[in-house]
């Protein structure tokens, strides 16, 4: 069980990006039913049988943060996709996914040089 909650805590999944949680739930869920994903994204598995259906739903994405500018000196600036609260990011360790992703954390200005 710790593994997979290590594997999926470790893959990368923003609203709209869920491909690599899609992935490891997938695999994982295979040996259950038959497994597929609609055009919406969603993962469905399905069992076949007599005993009384149900439905298990849950969350796949993940809140993150989408960069709006990167600035002369290499700082960025970025939107919230889902729903952060401001307090909680501040010295937040990102990952900024691109060709070569490049790992920072979130900083503030300090007061001195604030306009």
């Amino acid at each position: 069980m710790y593994d997979l909650l290590q594997r999926l805590s470790d893959a990368h999944g923003i609203s709209g990006y869920e491909g690599d949680v899609r992935a490891v739930a997938r695999k994982e869920l295979s040996s259950y039913g038959d497994v597929r994903v609609d055009v919406s994204g969603n993962l469905i598995v399905t069992k076949k049988g007599t005993a009384p259906s149900i439905m298990l739903a849950a969350h796949i994405d993940e809140i993150g943060l989408a960069v709006k500018h990167i600035d002369d000196n290499g700082f960025l600036k970025f939107v919230k996709v889902g729903g952060w609260f401001d307090q909680t990011l501040l010295n937040q360790r990102v990952i900024v996914h691109s060709k070569n992703p490049c790992f920072g954390v979130i900083g503030s200005k300090p007061p001195h040089v604030m306009k």
